[in-house]
């Protein structure tokens, strides 16, 4: 990368990092967004490729240029800088049969504060102490897994906690079973964070076993269920949940994440809860929010214009945090625009006029998007550096 490219990252990367700690007011997002756009469209020759094949010159209006699918994840390597020096590379999760995307990170300066600074106040918002058990392997188990590289780095902020799945992937089900019984018993509430399956597998073999876990336990799930027989939609997942472990509805709470991005969107209705506004909790079930640096629209899966609120299209996310890859994503999932209500919004951490509802997968790539991928990496040989 160019001289001058290089101080420009250094200078975005620094610009975003205090408006991650500090607030990012609207105009100020706007204006940090079109520079970071500006900025990959030029520096970045692949996405900068795609925007010309899209028919759109990477110099040109930043808002006019186009979101990169995920697609692309999987077939390039969306790196910018030399090969030498990336700090880690994450895979998305999925079959071995299927090719899997992996977003590759010059620092992981950014998504650490994104991770920090979203999941505090939407999900430890009432200061309780509490004790974490983690339905996953450990970092040294998963290297390459960006989830467990979030529960990893929120342990280490927040005090340490226990990985409940070993390098071969099998869940210590008596450990946790113990733990449940140990918070019963003691009081001290317990903080449960995992993938969706790792719940139902849990689930699946208790017997019929419940337990009523102390005030304030809450429990966080994500991601869905690739490669896997068994899928429980997600309302039922969380009434089983409630049923067997005594928690409150509202304290349990989705994220919205992926690999292929650095930062997460969680439900709005436990912060809300913890906040003391339980009602307008239930108002905000199963619909996410994301912090300042990340918005989200909805598309018209042909045109790529965004639809109107309440009309079902194809999630786009602008992630300021993907500065090293892509921060106008087309995630391939399916959603709705809605109104927040604005008593909901003043009890929120930070001001928000818009949630997303999930609707399921959009399918195949939209073909303008396809043909304009084919394009860019025409001649374009992967990276196979790792």
């Amino acid at each position: 990368m160019a001289a001058r490219w290089a101080a420009e990252r250094a200078r975005l990367e620094q610009a975003l990092l205090a408006g991650m700690t500090r607030g990012l007011a609207p105009e100020a997002w706007r204006a940090l967004t079109a520079q970071i756009m500006t900025y990959q469209a030029q520096a970045h020759p692949l996405y900068g490729r795609y925007c010309r094949h899209g028919g759109v010159e990477p110099g040109g209006d930043p808002w006019g240029l186009p979101p990169l699918p995920v697609e692309a994840f999987k077939r390039a390597d969306l790196f910018p800088h030399d090969a030498s020096e990336a700090v880690a590379t994450f895979f998305s999760s999925g079959t071995t049969a299927e090719q899997r995307s992996r977003h590759v990170f010059k620092t992981l300066a950014l998504m650490d504060t994104a991770i920090l600074a979203t999941f505090a106040p939407m999900v430890l918002g009432d200061g309780a102490e509490l004790s974490w058990w983690v339905l996953t392997p450990s970092d040294a188990d998963a290297p390459h897994s960006s989830l467990v590289h979030m529960f990893a780095h929120l342990m280490r902020h927040h005090g340490g906690g226990h990985f409940l799945v070993d390098a071969a992937g099998n869940l210590d089900a008596p450990r946790l079973t113990a733990a449940l019984d140990a918070a019963e018993a003691s009081g001290r509430p317990v903080f449960l964070l995992g993938p969706s399956f790792a719940f139902v597998h849990f689930l699946d073999g208790l017997g019929g076993r419940r337990w009523r876990l102390p005030a304030g336990s809450r429990l966080l799930e994500t991601g869905g269920y690739k490669g896997l027989s068994r899928q429980v939609p997600r309302p039922d997942l969380h009434a089983a949940l409630v049923a067997t472990l005594g928690l409150e509805a509202a304290l349990i709470v989705a994220e919205y994440g992926m690999s292929e991005l650095s930062s997460q969107l969680y439900e709005a209705s436990m912060a809300l809860a913890l906040a003391g506004h339980g009602d307008l909790a239930l108002a905000l079930r199963d619909r996410f929010v994301g912090p300042p640096w990340c918005r989200f629209a909805v598309l018209d899966p042909d045109s790529l214009t965004e639809l109107p609120w309440g009309e079902e299209g194809q999630i786009a996310l602008r992630d300021l945090a993907n500065l090293d890859s892509a921060a106008y994503v087309l995630t391939g999932d399916l959603g709705r625009c809605h109104p927040v209500p604005p008593e909901a919004a003043a009890h929120l951490p930070w001001p928000v006029d818009a949630c997303l509802q999930l609707c399921g997968r959009a399918g195949a790539v939209a073909k303008g998007c396809s043909i304009a991928l084919d394009a860019m990496l025409s001649g374009a040989e992967r990276s196979l550096w790792m």
